[in-house]
């Protein structure tokens, strides 16, 4: 298919200006699947009120159902990134996706919800790894920090529109309407994405040559998922990176998932309260949180890949503190409050880090990577971080404690610290890879 599709692909150097046209696209693309995804946590206390559920079950459903379907898709996905015209599958799926989010409105029990989940997190596979593909072909690596925090920017004001927007349409309409609505915007852009975005060329301002060396007579595009995971475990940032990411989404969807309902419960909010009250505090310190943390790995990137990380490690360890005194302190003005603080610092690791970790990869894998991180990222952060959130909530009732949801998200926020101290690992690998004078990728 990727043979089929090189007169398409292999065109002129694209201007600055459609280079950031692609972006804003791309970007509006994962708003939405942001909105897709994180939905049902804005909807989780109705959801909750209307099926029965307990904490446990709640986590399991807005966490789990999703991240096991996304994670059996997301290889396979990143493996066809590597070979197809990525703009063309993109639209695809997008389709496929927000069609799936119309249908979550239509559940009427929980198994039918969660099946629509499966089919929603499956298809939003594909997303991440052929977006970050494309801008890393897009922008050279000493503007790709910002690109690509540019991109991640969709994830809090996505967040933002969800629980403000969503909020408000479950109040007034009930939590099926919320999701007939989140459903339109992505055929649109699937149109867009169709008829306007054009395919770059594959490794434009990378040295293919020297990141991947041939394997017994193998063509560059056909490298397989064994070779990209023995590219993972050889340069060994890759891994850490992939590992800090890990923790510091378990803590950022398990803290997502119940944060409306903890406001609900501790601070006796109502859901739409709850929502605007997200939404207002989290869109705004979340991009600014994203544009610093790409302005400082861009300007770190000019002379070493490890700056930005070290600086993230740090970040991510302030991070922990702000999210447990969020979740601790009486007053729900002063959470609020906190809740912009570590909100702003977690979100400073997207640009470093992704910037970073595609840097390393080598130029034909990179989709596969990518689609190997995503998977890591959601499987075990969005699996493990709202089950971990409500099943410590359950635990600390049949405990007797007072306030389980709220000893529980402390738990949860512990995570960041551990990603934190990971990042500062992985940038002391980043430097000794830079310091034994390679300029090309170890070979797996």
């Amino acid at each position: 298919m990727e043979k089929q599709s090189a007169s398409r692909s292999e065109q002129a150097p694209t201007s600055t200006i459609y280079s950031y046209y692609v972006l804003l696209v791309l970007t509006l693309v994962y708003m939405f699947s942001t909105v897709d995804r994180t939905l049902i946590s804005v909807l989780a206390e109705p959801i909750k009120a209307e099926f029965g559920l307990s904490d446990g079950q709640l986590g399991l459903l807005t966490g789990l159902a999703f991240a096991i379907s996304y994670s059996i898709a997301g290889i396979p996905l990143g493996l066809l990134v590597d070979r197809v015209r990525r703009a063309t599958l993109l639209a695809s799926l997008v389709t496929i996706w927000s069609g799936l989010t119309f249908l979550s409105g239509m559940a009427t029990s929980a198994i039918a919800l969660a099946l629509a989940r499966i089919g929603v997190g499956a298809s939003e596979a594909g997303a991440s790894p052929a977006s970050m593909s494309m801008i890393t072909d897009y922008f050279p690596k000493e503007r790709r920090g910002l690109a690509l925090s540019i991109f991640y920017m969709s994830t809090p004001i996505g967040v933002a529109l969800t629980f403000s927007i969503g909020g408000a349409i479950a109040a007034a309409h009930g939590w099926h309407v919320a999701f007939f609505v989140a459903g339109g915007p992505g055929l649109v852009l699937a149109s867009l994405i169709f008829f306007t975005v054009r395919e770059p060329i594959r490794g434009r301002f990378d040295p293919v040559e020297s990141a991947e060396p041939a394997e017994h007579g193998e063509a560059p595009e056909r490298h397989r998922l064994r070779r990209a995971v023995g590219t993972l475990l050889s340069i060994r940032p890759l891994l850490y990176l992939l590992l800090a990411a890990v923790c510091v989404v378990i803590a950022q969807a398990g803290l997502g998932a119940f944060f409306s309902p903890f406001l609900i419960r501790v601070h006796e909010m109502s859901v739409a309260e709850a929502g605007y009250a997200i939404g207002a505090v989290k869109g705004p310190t979340g991009i600014i949180g994203l544009l610093a943390g790409g302005l400082v790995a861009d300007q770190l990137a000019k002379r070493s890949l490890d700056g930005g990380i070290r600086i993230v490690g740090i970040l991510m360890a302030l991070a922990a503190a702000f999210a447990i005194a969020t979740v601790t302190v009486p007053s729900w003005t002063l959470a609020l409050a906190l809740t912009g603080c570590f909100n702003f610092l977690n979100y400073t690791y997207y640009g470093a880090t992704f910037a970073t970790y595609m840097t390393l990869a080598p130029v034909r894998m990179r989709g596969t990577l990518a689609g190997i991180f995503a998977v890591a990222m959601t499987m075990i952060g969005y699996g493990f971080g709202p089950p971990l959130a409500g099943l410590s909530s359950d635990l600390f009732a049949s405990l007797g404690v007072v306030e389980p949801l709220r000893w529980a998200l402390v738990v949860t926020a512990s995570f960041f610290a551990l990603g934190g101290l990971i990042f500062l690992h992985a940038a002391a690998a980043i430097k000794k890879l830079e310091h034994a004078g390679s300029g090309d990728h170890p070979a797996p």
